[in-house]
């Protein structure tokens, strides 16, 4: 705003207050200038113009974090996939192919339901696919009266968190 209406610096600096060199120069003004300015009018239109526009963003802000919130509820709503338990006998060596036979099946699913989260950033999209993957291993896993240990199932994601059968 002060170089919009003051048009020409005074000096340049091309180097930070640490003294490393920047890539573009900073413009500096004198005091006695922008001291002036701030009595104008122009000033003042000016700083009431940037308050408006700085409502405007924090209302868009606050829809885009609504809608993002309606959006990611719509989703962890979705009934996840069905668990049809395969029943084999014997080694536990098993459940790692159990839960990556059904881990194929959520990431069908999951596939199928990736359009409800377009517009969402990346992170936020991660966060969302990974709430609903614990979700749907925990069902795996009480599918097949598997034990579950909460801190592995937070942590792998890969289905390791089995420890015996109940």
């Amino acid at each position: 705003m002060i170089r919009a209406l003051l048009n020409t610096h005074d000096h340049e600096r091309w180097t930070n207050r640490a003294g490393h060199h920047l890539s573009k120069s900073i413009k500096l003004y004198l005091g006695t200038r922008v001291m002036q300015l701030e009595t104008t009018e122009a000033f003042q239109h000016a700083q009431e113009r940037a308050r408006a526009h700085g409502v405007l963003m924090l209302k868009a802000a606050q829809t885009r974090q609504a809608w993002e919130v309606r959006t990611l509820t719509r989703y962890e709503a979705l009934s996840l996939p069905e668990i049809h338990p395969v029943r084999v006998e014997g080694d536990p060596a098993y459940r790692e192919e159990l839960w990556q036979l059904h881990l194929r099946d959520f990431y069908r699913w999951q596939q199928q339901h990736d359009p409800l989260l377009s517009g969402l950033s990346q992170t936020v999209r991660r966060a969302a696919e990974y709430r609903l993957r614990q979700r749907y291993q925990g069902e795996v896993y009480r599918a097949y009266g598997w034990l579950i240990e909460t801190q592995q199932l937070k942590g792998s994601g890969k289905g390791q968190a089995a420890t015996e059968d109940c």
